[in-house]
């Protein structure tokens, strides 16, 4: 609180020996007036002046006091830096709290959105096959042949992958673009076809008409390992980054379709599928940086704004966003073609870094209007709008994605650890990550 908000102490000061003096003259006229009617002198005197001292300054102080007080909070409810930092030290406190505030080994992300589908079967469908099988030694899905139609492979491993794409995605924030990083099977392809067109064709299957997506990162590889180490460099090294989609797909048609490595010659007819549809999507997010770097500086928008509203900056980023994508996918398609690639295809979402380098022209024409010094950046570039902000607090927090723990298998040679090996690394291993666990939070 600067000097100009604080309560003055001088009219204090005034009122204090004002109310005293005059409380002084009242006694003693009154014991005056007692002593001429009387003529008797009251012993009092002295007791009543001091008590009605004390009973003034502690009223004045409490006038004072509340009045200091409730500048304070005046002053932290105009300043939306302060409130948030108050609101920071406050969510601390909490079991979610400490949670984020692990740092190196025990940082850890939230996972805001989850899908799942594994051959035919989506969300708590999986979940529910194995509780109904109930046996860690069994496959829970079906090995008769008959149950797989070869004519709709292709087309059930599409609605499986865009399934798990929209469960996750819809709990993301709209209207912001949403880096996505999408891995698929290992591809001796080399056309240009990349994991990203998924993403656009995701969106358009799931009706995601109002979430935006940056193709961050794409990969077609056999583990997901160390993207999932990546990830976590990803938040490390971009502290503006709240929310991020990842995604996972593979299946036998996409083995075949991306010409994986090591497929055996596709089985004709009916027939169990050598790898059965595996998709997976997580919505990962920071809170804290949305209470740090969103929330103070929201602006009071409608929800029900369109394109044409572009007195809005979010409306200069939705509007800004779809030119680029249109002027990327063309950048896309020449290069391509210069490849020797004949029927090149965008891939409908703009590549991260080339919008990042697109953002200083978006930052000449926002006005930047709000609470707060918002300072615009790479994946913030806008200010949110409040209904923004409900759409991230509505989102449901599922639980938490730990640091991965790498644990080698193989000596320093390169050849596999005999089993006691094994076993010790696996065991190093675990307690490596029990011990990046809170307290309280640690299995028994």
């Amino acid at each position: 609180m600067s000097a100009s908000q604080r309560p003055g102490i001088t009219r204090y000061a005034l009122v204090w020996l004002g109310t005293l003096l005059a409380w002084v003259a009242l006694i003693l006229f009154i014991y005056y007036r007692q002593w001429e009617s009387t003529g008797v002198e009251d012993s009092g005197l002295g007791n009543d002046i001091r008590n009605g001292v004390l009973a003034i300054t502690a009223l004045v102080g409490l006038a004072f006091g509340g009045h200091w007080l409730w500048k304070v909070r005046s002053a932290v409810a105009k300043d939306p830096v302060t409130m948030a930092s108050a609101q920071a030290t406050a969510a601390a406190a909490t079991p979610h709290g400490r949670m984020l505030a692990g740092e190196g080994e025990r940082y850890v992300l939230e996972v805001r959105g989850l899908g799942l589908a594994v051959d035919r079967y989506y969300q708590e469908d999986t979940w529910r096959l194995f509780k109904d099988k109930d046996d860690n030694y069994l496959s829970v899905l079906s090995k008769d042949p008959k149950d797989y139609d070869p004519n709709t492979r292709i087309g059930s491993a599409s609605m499986a992958a865009s399934a798990a794409f929209g469960y996750a995605a819809k709990q993301a924030v709209e209207r912001w673009p949403l880096p996505v990083i999408i891995l698929g099977p290992p591809t001796t392809i080399n056309d240009g076809s990349t994991m990203a067109n998924e993403i656009a064709l995701d969106r358009q299957s799931e009706s995601l008409g109002l979430t935006l997506f940056l193709w961050q990162e794409d990969a077609n590889v056999a583990s997901a390992q160390a993207t999932l180490e990546r990830l976590f460099q990803f938040f490390d090294q971009h502290p503006d980054v709240p929310e991020v989609l990842l995604v996972s797909n593979d299946s036998e048609a996409d083995r075949y379709g991306w010409k994986s490595p090591g497929m055996p010659e596709r089985p004709a007819g009916v027939h169990v599928p050598l790898l059965p549809n595996s998709m997976a999507a997580l919505l990962v997010a920071r809170s804290d940086r949305m209470d740090r770097l969103v929330r103070p500086y929201a602006v009071d928008v409608d929800d029900g704004i369109n394109k044409d509203d572009t007195q809005y900056d979010i409306i200069k980023l939705w509007n800004f966003f779809w030119e680029k994508r249109d002027v990327f996918d063309e950048k896309f398609e020449r290069e391509l073609k210069a490849k020797g690639v004949k029927l090149p295809d965008g891939p409908g979402v703009p590549k991260a870094d080339w919008w990042i380098a697109q953002l200083p022209e978006l930052w000449k024409q926002i006005n930047n209007k709000g609470p707060g010094e918002f300072k615009p950046s790479p994946y913030l570039p806008v200010r949110w709008a409040r209904w923004q902000l409900q759409q991230f607090d509505e989102s449901p927090l599922l639980g938490y994605l730990h640091r991965p723990v790498h644990v080698p298998l193989t000596d320093a040679q390169g050849k596999p650890l005999k089993r006691a090996g094994q076993v010790e690394a696996l065991r190093k291993g675990w307690a490596q990550a029990v011990s990046a666990l809170p307290e309280d939070a640690k299995p028994t």
